[in-house]
């Protein structure tokens, strides 16, 4: 059987009772080899065929591995069953059942448990004291806080971390049962991309016409087209980002555009940018931490920081405000950071000097600070702005990275140090992961 049979056999039955061989769908891995999340179009499921001989697992399916979460000493249950994962891909519950247990329902075994999606950090939730177990079809909230559940009596929620045990009744009934979560949906149809150099794909030639002689270098390795949910891609009317573009020229155009603001549509779309780089020179101070220094106290680390301090924050006011004047009420403003394309100082690489990459964290971290208190104070009552960060998807894909995200220095200067393909790629999974956790507005 082939993997897009396998793919087939595993929807079709999530209580697997697998009849092939383990070669067949690849390597079998314990919870010490899992990964940290369950990402989409993962499977999560319960399974006899390759636990501990103690009855049934939690398991999970991605890229041709199956990995046993569960069957470790925390829980060593004849049935762990039931999973459910937090929309982020973060944390599983599941029911754990026919554990020895005596009188005392506080000293059960049985009940529901949460863990790291890796397996780890186990947790006994609800205690149910009879075999077979009460508490049972958990759900996980969509900011994976709270976790729902059915019983004999109706249906409970308890947080996530509770060390209470016992839930709170939400309904009274013997024949309720299985809640689910509504999840919000959202869709990347309706969106428009502003922004600057790292938004309109710089460094990631050729550019969309006239944007490649204009000099805003619209690109179609950006993560604006990636996102795109059309067969079509994203119109392009609704991708105006332009390199160079600080704050003020994304309401004033720049290079004979016009202003960015008249791209964005109307209720319930987003608008997804990153600014603020433009306005310390963060390009030039990049490039100067490669060719020069930018360590603590040289001219470029003491312009940016100026700049962060002084002037970026009345920028970023002026330019949320543009913005929240010009969206409809239920539009969601979604302000990216911006990731480091230099190592920490530890792993520094030739061209790069420790001191210089101190001073770049430095910098970095000072800007996303400023972006992230600019977006807090710019949130208003059905107009939300939020921030993304997008340092876990960057993160070990540095300039000296064997596969950096990032341009090296280039002949054309302004590509350098911008996200490369793989980079762009990055900035879409930051966003979609942020959408998975936050379905809707916080």
């Amino acid at each position: 059987m082939n993997r897009r049979s396998w793919r087939v056999a595993i929807l079709a039955c999530l209580s697997l009772v697998l009849a092939m061989t383990v070669g067949t769908v690849g390597q079998v891995t314990h919870p010490q080899a899992a990964q940290a999340s369950v990402s989409a179009g993962d499977l999560v499921f319960t399974t006899t065929q390759f636990g501990d001989g103690d009855g049934t697992e939690i398991a999970q399916y991605s890229s041709d591995t199956v990995t046993i979460l569960t069957g470790t000493d925390e829980t060593n249950g004849i049935a762990d069953q039931d999973p459910a994962v937090s929309p982020n891909g973060g944390v599983i519950a599941y029911q754990s059942l026919g554990h020895t247990s005596g009188g005392d329902p506080d000293q059960s075994l049985d009940g529901l448990y949460v863990m790291n999606a890796d397996g780890s950090d186990v947790t006994q939730l609800t205690y149910s004291s009879w075999y077979g177990g009460h508490d049972n079809s958990p759900t996980v909230s969509p900011d994976g806080d709270t976790i729902a559940y059915a019983d004999d009596g109706g249906i409970y929620t308890i947080p996530s971390d509770s060390d209470e045990a016992n839930g709170t009744e939400v309904d009274s009934g013997a024949g309720d049962g299985a809640p689910a979560y509504v999840l919000t949906s959202w869709s990347m149809k309706d969106f428009t991309v502003l922004g600057d150099s790292f938004s309109s794909g710089e460094g990631n030639p050729s550019f969309i016409s006239p944007t490649g002689t204009d000099g805003c270098d619209r690109s179609p390795a950006a993560y604006a087209l990636a996102l795109a949910d059309t067969p079509d891609g994203l119109a392009p009317d609704n991708f105006v980002a332009c390199s160079g573009a600080t704050s003020g020229d994304i309401v004033s155009g720049l290079d004979g555009e016009e202003d960015q603001l008249d791209a964005i549509g109307g209720s319930g779309s987003f608008v997804i940018l990153p600014a603020g780089g433009d306005d310390v020179d963060f390009e030039a101070f990049a490039t100067a931490c490669v060719e020069s220094t930018c360590e603590e106290g040289s001219d470029a680390y003491v312009y940016a920081y100026d700049q962060i301090e002084d002037s970026l924050p009345s920028n970023l006011s002026t330019l949320f405000s543009a913005i929240a004047d010009t969206i409809s009420p239920g539009t969601r403003v979604l302000v990216l950071g911006y990731p480091d394309p230099l190592p920490p100082s530890s792993d520094s690489c030739d061209g790069v000097s420790p001191d210089s990459s101190t001073g770049a964290q430095t910098i970095l971290g000072d800007l996303n600070s400023a972006i992230d208190a600019a977006v807090t104070s710019a949130d208003v009552d059905g107009k939300p702005f939020e921030y993304v960060d997008p340092y876990d998807q960057f993160e070990g894909h540095d300039l000296c990275s064997e596969d950096s995200y990032f341009n090296g220095i280039e002949f054309i200067l302004k590509y350098s140090l911008h996200p490369n393909v793989y980079g762009q790629e990055a900035y879409v999974q930051a966003v979609e992961a942020y959408l998975r956790a936050h379905p809707s507005a916080p």
